[in-house]
């Protein structure tokens, strides 16, 4: 597992002040490096990710095995956190943090699609056994209209109508 050591790792731990008996939710795990420094710290944590690969390689590291009585993996959306929680007993917590955007683990692997490095089919998906189509799928079966609405709505993008069309 290559641990990933957030940006804002000593600012956050600062602000949520973690401890023996503080519960907390990761809602990205990816990496791990929140999860870790909380579970060092002596608090309980739920870790939530939508990408089952970060979820299992987390599972299958030496500090899943080392904090396994205060660590809780799920493969899930942190859209769904409050039923989340409550189906594994965090119903009071201490503290959230969320790591939004990709990791450099889900750009490297080139059979997740996110990269245009790689010669791996265009994915793009957190969850790739989820129930929304691939990019691919996207690109090569919806229609200009769908296509410039989704640019537009999701992408911002000014040029969605020309894009689409060329697409």
């Amino acid at each position: 597992m290559n641990l990933h050591e957030p940006v804002l790792l000593k600012e956050v731990i600062q602000y949520l002040q973690p401890g023996v008996g503080k519960k907390f939710v990761d809602g990205t795990l990816g990496g791990g490096g929140y999860t870790l420094a909380l579970l060092k710290a002596g608090a309980e944590v739920l870790a939530i990710d939508l990408d089952g690969a970060a979820v299992n390689s987390f599972q299958n590291s030496v500090t899943a095995k080392e904090y396994k009585d205060s660590l809780t993996l799920v493969h899930g959306n942190f859209a769904d956190v409050k039923s989340i929680c409550y189906a594994r007993g965090f119903n009071q917590i201490d503290g959230i943090v969320l790591d939004l955007g990709l990791s450099s683990n889900q750009l490297a692997d080139e059979e997740r699609g996110f990269s245009f490095q790689g010669a791996g089919t265009l994915d793009m998906r957190f969850d790739p056994e989820g129930d929304f189509d691939s990019a691919f799928e996207i690109i090569n079966r919806y229609s200009a209209n769908e296509l410039t609405d989704i640019f537009r709505r999701l992408g911002e993008e000014v040029l969605a109508r020309p894009i689409a069309k060329i697409i």
